[in-house]
């Protein structure tokens, strides 16, 4: 570490004094700097709705704090064109000490947590999604066999191999002892139709490997997925004005990508303090791209008034 970064660790302990419990200076100064982000980014959401400014009434993206399966029992039946979603995966990651898993107390992965998901959350995202729409489910490999058959039974085709997302480097939570993760598993469905004889096509050929650096500046929240990793799911399987749903919104990568891709969005969040961090993200994104974002789309309408 430089002393600059001692004298900013000093100066941060002052304001979140639970610095002091992370036992490396390494991992206190990496901490310091996702707490600024999150206490920046909730300074930005209090301001705005002081301002009147509310994304979770906005049309296009909708942002909602509270609990993922109170919300989805509130939603229409089939009015979802796709779900790209990341639960808590279920695997007691608290139990690991190297996973630094002190930064969101409000976030819990417990082992039960993925069999609540199964049970709870699985059946309400099938009601919504429309017949053919896509899954992009993130999970544990541990979970495999119990999620796939939790698919089936709420009505999806499953593709069997999983896709796989291929980090820049790998997570050394247990390095002593086993080789580290660089990867994570995505399990892709669609919703089987009822009507159709088949389900909705990808939008292009893809091969079932994804390789995106995740996000290291101003992250927010441990699992947070890449934006770009996002906008290419959505791409594949979506197209513009769709309505995405994310039920575990997190840092709420999901609905800038969709935003950026000129998507429309839902997502729940159910803590209050991630969810005013991810609120002024998507805020700023919102008031920084919006005129970007709209001039794409008259431009795209201007080659198709061409083309015809």
């Amino acid at each position: 570490t430089t002393l600059s970064e001692d004298l900013r660790l000093c100066e941060a302990l002052k304001h979140f004094p639970e610095l002091a419990k992370v036992t490396s200076k390494k991992d206190a100064i990496r901490k310091m700097y996702m707490m600024r982000e999150l206490a920046l980014l909730q300074s930005i959401a209090r301001d705005l709705k002081e301002q009147g400014v509310d994304i979770a009434e906005d049309e296009d993206i909708s942002f909602k704090c509270g609990d993922a399966y109170a919300l989805l029992e509130k939603l229409t039946d089939a009015s979802f064109d796709c779900c790209i979603t990341d639960p808590p995966w279920g695997i007691d990651i608290e139990a690991v000490s190297s996973a630094r898993s002190t930064e969101y107390a409000g976030f819990k992965d417990t082992a039960l947590v993925w069999e609540q998901f199964l049970q709870k959350g699985l059946p309400q995202i099938a009601r919504v999604l429309k017949d053919g729409a896509h899954l992009w489910l993130f999970y544990a490999p541990s979970n495999y066999a119990a999620t796939i058959k939790a698919l089936e039974y709420n009505g999806f085709d499953v593709r069997y191999v999983p896709c796989i997302w291929v980090k820049e480097k790998p997570n050394f939570t247990d390095w002593e002892y086993k080789p580290a993760s660089q990867y994570e598993s995505i399990l892709f469905a669609a919703k089987r139709s009822k009507t159709e004889t088949s389900p909705r096509r990808l939008a292009e050929a893809t091969a079932d490997v994804f390789s995106y650096s995740r996000t290291t500046l101003n992250r927010i929240h441990r699992t947070e997925k890449p934006v770009e990793l996002l906008k290419r799911l959505i791409t594949l399987s979506t197209s513009e004005e769709d309505r995405i749903l994310d039920p575990f919104a997190g840092s709420g990568s999901l609905l800038c990508a969709a935003f950026l891709s000129r998507r429309r969005a839902l997502g729940f969040e159910s803590d209050k303090d991630m969810y005013e961090a991810a609120f002024g993200r998507l805020q700023t994104l919102m008031v920084e791209f919006a005129p970007e974002v709209e001039l794409e789309g008259v431009a795209k309408e201007r080659e198709e008034t061409c083309a015809t």
